[in-house]
């Protein structure tokens, strides 16, 4: 990504570095922030976050649509699932951010039976 700006004329080295750490610190944010608000510690593994990364740098998305779409996503899903499985902190691999609603479908699935199990 960061090549690519640069190959392009878009930026120079140290604007292009400036933009892709605001990226990556707008993503901690709001990981963090969703701990605050929720309770529930979400963490994007390294791939999600490289996905997130791209969309965020490239400009395919803006930052407020990105992110108030997967919390809405997240925060209803996750609320459900604590109800049934207490979790506390969830790692969320690239497949939670290409297509968050089919991740987290198979995640209740997967949890359900689980927990069906134990009982």
């Amino acid at each position: 990504m960061l090549v690519n700006k640069l190959l392009q004329g878009e930026d120079d080295f140290n604007s292009a570095l400036e933009d892709m750490w605001r990226s990556y610190k707008q993503i901690r944010t709001f990981e963090r922030a969703f701990k605050d608000r929720y309770g529930i510690d979400i963490t994007f593994d390294q791939g999600a976050v490289d996905y997130l990364l791209k969309l965020l740098y490239t400009g395919e998305r803006n930052s407020r649509d990105i992110f108030l779409y997967l919390e809405s996503i997240l925060e209803p899903a996750l609320r459900i699932i604590s109800e049934r499985v207490p979790i506390t902190n969830l790692v969320i691999p690239k497949e939670g951010v290409e297509n968050p609603e089919t991740y987290l479908n198979e995640l209740m699935q997967k949890l359900s039976k689980a927990d069906y199990r134990r009982h």
